[in-house]
């Protein structure tokens, strides 16, 4: 490849000078979600039946809120199925959902509930028609049990204030200060055996235990009892030990111990009891039922066979860059991304602001409409007086008149993928950054010896403070604004914009390599590759900057070209 070449190959940017692009017919647009027919521990959900499911149900509901083209999400959503496999007993009590928010017809629900940032799961209460549910507060999105443990904690909360469905196992703790009163608290019914969990003040081992046993609780009833306030488990038997214990009880009143603490090892002490409660009294049908579907393997989202892997980076290859892929991008940021917040308040207006005017100042338009619908944009966000913008007139001016639209969405070209939800949006936005950052180089900076660093690098910011506040895949945006951190400080050169961004896509590229989100034919690499161009390598992934960005070669008009990543 040319020195000449070399900047342009690099960056993918200056749109404006490619033959390549173009548009292609519209064709028929599906959103594949993350869940598959396989997955029938989830409940995928839609605006239609969302109501129906969760709000009308005699179930507690835990739904995912997540959009299928969010990497984070990508990687969350097979913990989410481990989940589901791993509460799957719990089906009497709470069923595992989840809603695609990525489909547009599912915007409405997912704006509704407030969610804004993705993923996200909230647990939804039985028959609660006016609520939008808890969000479940996760020491680790990557974590089963950290799932499990808070949706355990919500569930606790919720029995012990509100009655629950007469079909649901009985799930609050019992308190008592005597043998007498306990028993009087104890929910005996006729002839079926009833066991209880004596454990600590805050333990929510019972509680597991008896969502683990709920379908059978209409052959064997088990209770929680807190067993260390008021010497209450020295009353019930003689040397309990350490709690908890598992005591079998009967209204005459006689006790009998079934099982006692595994000296501190939760986990074991749980199936101990479980196991107890299986053969004792349920000839051993929850064993039967249950270990085999736990030990199913979740499905991974790798294809099986590795040759349809790319590990080496230099069959890398280099492809045209599309308008419909900068256009597509630019419409979902606006419609639904921006278009998501029920508010914009004074900040994010002046972030919205910023991005339209680094739109119509540096986008490559080739397309009329377009340049007239950035302007009326612009134009309307400039002459705003008020500080802050709803939602609807947001959108309804966006839609208003004949001053220009933008071009409908269309099949992705350059950012298209080999697997479903792979690529796409975050791909065009990057292309779409790329190409405003040089754009502003080229027009404003290049033999113009402009000084004013505020200046300099309005785009970089722009594109900053866009992720901060609207790009809705939570952990993408915090990595992205953690490299951002010291931004200000990073940029002392008229180029500085273009090296920060080229570099920060190299270093997402080298964090993703492996990840879920890779699409194995559109590996992730550092950019360029030695077989693009061998002249941009000191060493091994260390670049000379200084041809890489000579005035030569950004004033080049070769083709636009883009790593496949």
């Amino acid at each position: 490849m040319a020195k000449k070449d070399l900047f342009l190959a690099v960056f993918a940017f200056s749109a404006f000078f490619s033959p390549f692009l173009a548009f292609h017919v519209n064709q028929q647009l599906t959103i594949e979600s993350l869940f598959t027919a396989n997955d029938v521990n989830v409940v995928e959900l839609s605006k239609r039946d969302f109501e129906r499911s969760v709000h009308q149900s005699e179930y507690a509901s835990v739904v995912l809120f997540y959009l299928s083209w969010c990497g984070h999400c990508i990687n969350f959503a097979p913990v989410y199925k481990k989940f589901a496999l791993e509460v799957v007993a719990w089906r009497p009590v709470l069923r595992v959902a989840a809603i695609n928010c990525a489909d547009t017809e599912n915007n409405a629900i997912c704006n509704e509930y407030g969610v804004l940032s993705y993923p996200k799961i909230k647990f939804f209460e039985p028959r609660a028609a006016k609520y939008y549910g808890t969000e479940l507060k996760l020491a680790s999105q990557h974590s089963v049990d950290a799932i499990v443990d808070s949706t355990l904690k919500i569930l606790d909360e919720y029995s012990s204030l509100n009655s629950s469905p007469p079909q649901w196992p009985h799930l609050s703790a019992i308190t008592a200060r005597s043998k007498r009163e306990l028993l009087s608290k104890l929910p005996f019914a006729g002839n079926t055996p009833l066991v209880t969990i004596v454990e600590k003040l805050g333990s929510l081992l019972g509680l597991r235990v008896i969502l683990d046993l709920s379908e059978f609780h209409n052959r064997v009833i088990i209770s929680r009892v807190v067993g260390d306030r008021f010497g209450l488990v020295h009353q019930l038997i003689p040397d309990p030990g350490y709690l908890p214990v598992l005591l079998k009880v009967k209204a005459t009143p006689e006790i009998d111990l079934l099982a006692r603490d595994s000296v501190g090892n939760e986990l074991e002490t749980r199936w101990n009891f479980i196991q107890k409660i299986d053969d004792d009294f349920l000839n051993g049908e929850w064993k039967e039922k249950h270990l085999g579907v736990k030990k199913v393997t979740v499905e991974t989202w790798r294809a099986s066979s590795p040759e349809s892997y790319f590990d080496d980076s230099e069959k890398a290859e280099l492809i045209p860059v599309h308008y419909v892929d900068l256009y597509n991008g630019i419409r979902i940021s606006l419609h639904e991304e921006i278009g998501s917040h029920p508010k914009l308040n004074q900040t994010q207006v002046k972030v919205v602001r910023n991005y339209f005017r680094a739109l119509l100042n540096y986008f490559p338009f080739e397309n009329e409409n377009a340049r007239r619908f950035v302007k009326r944009m612009t134009e309307w966000f400039n002459n705003r007086k008020s500080k802050d913008v709803m939602q609807q007139d947001f959108l309804a001016i966006m839609k208003a008149g004949s001053e220009g639209f933008l071009p409908r969405f269309q099949p992705w070209q350059s950012c298209k993928s080999s697997k479903p939800n792979l690529r796409g949006y975050p791909c065009s936005l990057w292309l779409l950054f790329h190409t405003l950052t040089v754009s502003e180089y080229k027009r404003d900076h290049i033999g113009k010896g402009t000084k004013n660093k505020q200046k300099l690098h309005t785009v970089l910011y722009a594109i900053r403070d866009y992720i901060k506040y609207f790009f809705r895949c939570e952990q993408c945006a915090k990595h992205f604004i953690e490299m951002s951190a010291n931004l200000e400080n990073e940029l002392p050169h008229s180029n500085s914009s273009v090296l920060w961004l080229w570099e920060a896509h190299n270093k997402v590229n080298a964090r993703l390599k492996g990840d879920l989100t890779e699409d194995p034919l559109y590996p992730k690499v550092q950019f360029p590759t030695s077989n693009i161009c061998a002249e941009c390598h000191v060493a091994n992934n260390v670049w000379d900057k200084e041809k890489s960005t000579s005035s030569k070669t950004v004033n080049s008009s070769a083709p636009v070209q883009i790593p496949v990543t």
